[in-house]
């Protein structure tokens, strides 16, 4: 979780860069993927193929629709990165959330529940921008009992724009395009307001619950994303240039590779929810089965913000049942780790 958030916040950074003079960020790349044996290592992946917090990560880091928030200086901002080339109108809300909240605190009117902004912004294609700025002071001040070691928000950008009606500039190599996403879309983050050392986290008692099975049609990579972005085709257009010729025959391989297997079923996902009395830190998943989840390694849990997730289970490893994956799977979150 401590490599999943310092990507997180270099990453980030970078592509806030993207639209400033000073910057102009155009890319980014980061070590590594994935892992060759069993060990400790800076891999998104492990060595069974299995998704470390990192890989979720970077999943929302590099999404095409971005929503960030940051504090700099006195100041709590919010910023809109677009990566495809039409504008992107978004509707913008702010929560302002307590470590003393409950399941109790989940009421119509309440503070944990409202949120304490809602606002319109628009970013241009193929641009980052700032869209709210607003002192931190002022933003703590919105609940009477909230200080930079007891509160923070989480912040959710959702768009009236379908994803598959937009053109997306950047080159879709994985885990990031995973999920298709063919109505309104969003982005979500959270900010702690002070470092997570220096804040008393209660128990947040979390629950899984919810077990079913439904059948995913959800491919696990693209088969030729890469080799179609950079204009590589069966022939090898791009002959002359060696990588080019190298990705082409690395997505021939593994487009005949995927051809073998296709006849298979799809394989059954897991779909269950995540829920918690109290707020909680740095959340994530473990389990012995080779697959990976919609969603995990989250920043923060609120109990009035329950989470739904699907594990879809690897094509050699079949169906896993409910039962199965309910007794075996373990969530734990900076609570379990605090002293």
């Amino acid at each position: 979780m401590q490599q999943a958030r310092c990507y997180e916040t270099a990453i980030n950074y970078w592509r806030r860069l993207r639209s400033q003079p000073a910057g102009l960020t155009m890319g980014v790349l980061y070590w590594q993927l994935n892992d060759i044996a069993p060990f400790a290592s800076w891999s998104a992946y492990d060595h069974a193929g299995r998704w470390k917090p990192l890989a979720y990560a970077v999943k929302r880091i590099y999404a095409p629709f971005q929503v960030q928030a940051i504090t700099d200086g006195n100041q709590t901002k919010i910023f809109l990165i677009n990566d495809y080339i039409e504008p992107i109108a978004a509707t913008i809300t702010v929560h302002l959330l307590s470590l003393a909240d409950s399941s109790d605190s989940c009421q119509a009117q309440s503070a944990a529940v409202l949120p304490m902004a809602v606002f319109n912004a628009t970013v241009a294609g193929g641009f980052a921008a700032r869209v709210w700025s607003k002192a931190t002071a002022e933003v703590l001040q919105s609940r009477s009992e909230c200080m930079p070691t007891t509160c923070y928000i989480t912040v959710r950008a959702t768009t009236n724009t379908a994803a598959d009606g937009l053109s997306n500039s950047g080159i879709d190599i994985g885990p990031q395009q995973v999920e298709a996403q063919t109505s309104a879309f969003e982005s979500e983050t959270s900010l702690w307001f002070a470092p997570l050392k220096d804040i008393y986290l209660p128990d947040p008692n979390i629950t899984l619950e919810g077990f079913a099975q439904v059948v995913s049609s959800t491919p696990e990579t693209p088969a030729a994303s890469m080799a179609t972005a950079l204009g590589v085709q069966e022939e090898g257009v791009n002959s002359a240039d060696s990588f080019a010729a190298t990705v082409a025959a690395a997505q021939r391989r593994r487009v005949q590779s995927t051809t073998a297997t296709s006849n298979l079923a799809p394989p059954t996902a897991v779909t269950f929810t995540v829920t918690s009395t109290r707020p909680a830190a740095l959340t994530s998943f473990s389990t012995q089965y080779k697959g990976r989840f919609s969603d995990d390694a989250f920043t923060a849990l609120h109990p009035c913000h329950s989470k739904n997730v699907r594990f879809y289970p690897h094509a050699s490893v079949g169906t896993v049942s409910t039962a199965d994956l309910a007794a075996e799977l373990q969530v734990e979150s900076l609570f379990d780790h605090q002293f």
